[in-house]
């Protein structure tokens, strides 16, 4: 499977280089996967795939222009009233654009750890999901990512970043769906340099609404 991914909007950051001006943090993406799905026993599904992306950011960080490559290996088991997925990533992040600007190198390696709590779809009113349900599900991932420049500012530095989301779908029809989301972020900072410590760690909180609606 290919896909292009004309912008890719993440952020924006204060610029810390004195005007304290926001810079807009986007870029576009070339996507290549591979995916393969087996069931060898009954309630059981096993998975992998290989992702290989060509990143290109704006003007303000083309120091990360680089590519990415990602493994992942996972299974899947259904009970009768909920299923259970867990799965393993690898990722190899090389930067490539710090050498066209003289700034340091940001490539990384991390171990990807994922696993989700789905519950059957159960029905609103009655007894039938065709016309009207809602599902709820509860998500685990830790990253350990350990970057692989020597400079002070990435040198020896290592992130633990935990996130954990819980949300609900919602069919209110068969052609409306709304979906609820919570995902609350931790990262973890390991490193030498003390400006790293204090810049990098962080937690967050997002709420997300999103509606879908099939023609």
């Amino acid at each position: 499977m290919y896909g292009y991914y004309p912008y890719v909007y993440y952020r924006h950051f204060v610029d810390s280089d004195g005007s304290a001006e926001l810079e807009k943090y986007a870029y576009e993406r070339n996507l290549y996967r591979a995916e393969l799905i087996v069931r060898p026993i009954k309630n059981v599904t096993a998975f992998g795939n290989i992702r290989y992306e060509d990143l290109y950011y704006n003007q303000y960080f083309t120091e990360a222009d680089g590519n990415t490559l990602t493994t992942e290996l996972g299974a899947r088991y259904s009970f009768p009233t909920f299923s259970v997925q867990g799965s393993y990533s690898f990722r190899d992040y090389s930067a490539e654009g710090w050498k066209d600007i003289d700034r340091d190198d940001g490539s990384y390696q991390s171990n990807i750890y994922r696993g989700v709590i789905r519950l059957k779809a159960m029905p609103i009113s009655g007894t039938s999901t065709k016309r009207q349900s809602w599902q709820p599900y509860l998500e685990l991932r830790r990253e350990d990512r350990f970057y692989q420049g020597d400079s002070s500012w990435y040198g020896g530095r290592e992130y633990a970043t935990t996130n954990t989301q819980a949300g609900i779908n919602v069919k209110l029809s068969p052609v409306w769906n709304l979906s609820l989301d919570y995902l609350h972020i931790f990262r973890n900072v390991d490193s030498p340099n003390e400006s790293v410590l204090r810049l990098k760690e962080f937690s967050e909180n997002r709420l997300s609404a999103t509606v879908k609606y099939k023609f």
